[in-house]
């Protein structure tokens, strides 16, 4: 949805797992760290400022657009199955 690599960590300054499938390598990667049970933090960079936030949109705008693109997408290759 966010075009980013994800890397998780688990007790390790290694990554335990990283998920790339479409990211943009000019991006830095998010970064969680995995508690247990499902329970995940985020991890920012030492020296880390609010001017280095991800996105300039107002919260939910990119996930709303991914998801409608989703949707469309799914609906047009129902469309085309059908044809």
């Amino acid at each position: 949805m966010y075009k980013r690599s994800i890397k998780i960590y688990a007790y390790s300054s290694e990554p335990l797992r990283t998920f790339h499938e479409t990211q943009d390598s000019t991006q830095e990667p998010f970064r969680l760290s995995y508690h247990g049970k499902s329970h995940y933090n985020s991890i920012l960079a030492v020296g880390w400022k609010q001017r280095n936030k991800f996105f300039d949109s107002q919260p939910g705008v990119v996930e709303d657009a991914a998801i409608k693109e989703y949707l469309e997408d799914k609906e047009s290759e129902a469309s085309y199955n059908t044809n």
